[in-house]
């Protein structure tokens, strides 16, 4: 007998709602850094936490942005009807569930623009949690 373990939440979909690039000078690329600024919010109509992920590499010196992108992940739940129903793992994950397309989007933008791709390491983001608990609100 089989037994159906259904995650509480998955990932339905995203879209990157908004991005800019300029290139970066060859003498420049040591001494860039990344940055993240993500925000929540839990539909209670639709039962789908709206995870947007805001994203900037710049100038270290300057603080220039050479690229922006804004993505948004639409995670689905099940038996959660409210956001204090929203389990506590679900934060830390979602943003590890969501990176990869982010550092997918960057490297092919960046390769079809016939430069030198930019690829964003691999990275433990369980540091932008705090962020994202505190920026995250219910809407209808």
């Amino acid at each position: 007998m089989a037994i159906d373990n259904k995650a509480a939440f998955y990932l339905k979909d995203f879209e990157i709602s908004k991005f800019n690039f300029s290139k970066i000078a060859h003498s420049e690329r040591e001494n860039v850094s990344i940055g993240f600024d993500p925000e929540g919010s839990y539909s209670l109509k639709d039962k789908i936490f709206y995870l947007t992920l805001k994203f900037r590499l710049f100038n270290n010196d300057s603080k220039e942005d050479y690229f922006n992108a804004i993505i948004t992940g639409f995670f689905a739940f099940q038996n959660v009807n409210s956001l204090e129903e929203v389990p506590t793992y679900f934060y830390k994950n979602s943003i590890a569930i969501l990176y990869p397309y982010l550092r997918a989007f960057v490297s092919s933008v960046t390769l079809q623009a016939n430069i030198k791709s930019v690829i964003l390491p691999t990275m433990n983001l369980s540091s932008l949690e705090p962020e994202l608990l505190n920026s995250t609100k219910e809407i209808e």
